[in-house]
Order: structure tokens, then C-alpha cells, then sequence
């Protein structure tokens, strides 16, 4: 969270491949169903970074609204308290 990079692993041996910088408090990671991009959702940053999944490069870092988060296959915002979003 505290890093603003996000490592990449290798999951047979879990000892790390890379290191790709991204934005402000990385804060969740989203997979694209055919598993060729990764997308990070940077927090404090009000972005996503895209990052190319066969060369771990950074392909573009997308602005969206407040505070981004990322679950599994999804990428969102959190609703601040009393906006009446569900």
C-alpha cells in the first residue's frame, strides 16, 4: 500500500520475478479473464494502471474517480458514506 510498486511472482516457486511501478497506494489487483493484463487499482492515487502481463512493462495508467479499489475480476470505487450508492 505504502510502496506505490507491485511485485511479481512466480507461483511454482513464489520467489519474485519483477517489481512494476505503478500509482499512489496500490490497493488490489484485477486479472483480464484471458490473463494478459493486470490491473491495478492505486488508491490514493484516483488511477489504474494497466501492465502488460507477458512483459510485466507498464502499458498506461487510466484516471477514474475516487479512491479505486480491485477484487478478483473487478475493478470499482467505494461510495462515500451517506451517497446513497449501493
Amino acid at each position: 500500500y505504502n510502496s506505490n510498486t507491485v511485485s511479481v511472482l512466480d507461483a511454482s516457486t513464489n520467489g519474485l520475478i519483477d517489481t512494476v511501478a505503478v500509482g499512489a497506494a496500490p490497493f488490489g489487483v484485477a486479472v483480464s479473464p484471458a490473463g494478459t493484463k493486470v490491473y491495478v487499482a492505486n488508491f490514493l492515487g484516483n488511477t489504474v494502471s494497466v501492465i502488460d502481463a507477458t512483459t510485466d512493462h507498464l502499458i498506461t495508467t487510466v484516471p477514474v474517480q475516487t479512491n479505486p479499489t480491485a477484487f478478483g475480476l473487478f475493478v470499482g470505487t467505494i461510495a462515500p458514506s451517506g451517497s446513497g450508492a449501493d
